[in-house]
């Protein structure tokens, strides 16, 4: 990519209309393959594989390196200072301890601990499409990366379904429709799907949640159970 793109950096300062016209497309499809690549597959990995020391000797490494485009100002972040952050931003949202939901209060512990528990796979987009939360359930369904948080949600689904979540994301938009439903099989599995429109007190769109439930077992649910009885696990 780097020979490439000094090569055409050359051609454009030359003036050199034809050469350019002939290394410009490789380049740029070149690169959108890159970074595609980078994306879906480099960071997502290595963001699950390498520690925090792993990350920060590799942040040394770039300076000896040197860098192509642009230049990061600061070290790479240590996981305690990440997590201080995050602190700072709760402890100025929350009283004693707690966050004053429009139901009750709940501390932040409670709160990651029945996310954790839920029966199902939560993913909340706010109104600009971008990717704030997934939850961590006993039953995924569909794997999910922390690489996926603050990026556009287009850019998180495969290319043949991009159209569909663009549909439903616009119809939510729109006011048009506020429920988008699906199910299907995987192996065998039943999976049911479906994503709702987010919205305020004055009816403003304010993002879409995706609820995604493995309901093989509560398909074949018959008849009425009124007293307690233990499944086996």
């Amino acid at each position: 990519i780097r020979a490439d793109l000094k090569e055409v950096r050359s051609a454009a300062e030359k003036g050199d209309v034809k050469a350019f016209a002939s290394k410009t497309p490789a380049f740029a499809r070149d690169l959108v393959e890159m970074v595609y690549k980078e994306e879906k597959i480099l960071f997502p990995m290595a963001l699950q594989t390498l520690s925090d020391k792993e990350w920060t000797e590799i942040r040394k490494g770039e300076d000896e390196l040197g860098y192509v485009l642009t230049k990061p100002a600061a070290e790479w972040p240590t996981l305690a200072q990440r997590a201080q952050s995050v602190l700072n931003v709760a402890d100025s949202a929350v009283k004693d301890g707690l966050f004053g939901l429009m139901t009750g209060d709940i501390s932040l512990e409670q709160l990651n601990l029945i996310m954790a528990g839920l029966p199902m796979d939560l993913s909340f987009v706010d109104e600009n499409d971008t990717v704030r939360f997934y939850s961590e359930g006993p039953e995924r369904i569909f794997p999910r990366s922390p690489a996926v948080i603050g990026r556009k949600v287009q850019n998180c689904h495969p290319p043949k379904s991009v159209d569909t979540v663009q549909k439903i994301l616009n119809s939510f938009r729109a006011g048009t429709q506020n429920l988008a439903e699906f199910w299907l099989e995987i192996g065998e599995r039943f999976i049911h799907i479906r994503y709702f429109a987010i919205r305020d007190k004055e009816n403003r769109y304010r993002g879409c949640l995706e609820v995604s439930q493995d309901i093989t077992r509560i398909r074949t649910l018959k008849g009425q159970r009124r007293l307690l009885e233990w499944n086996e696990n």
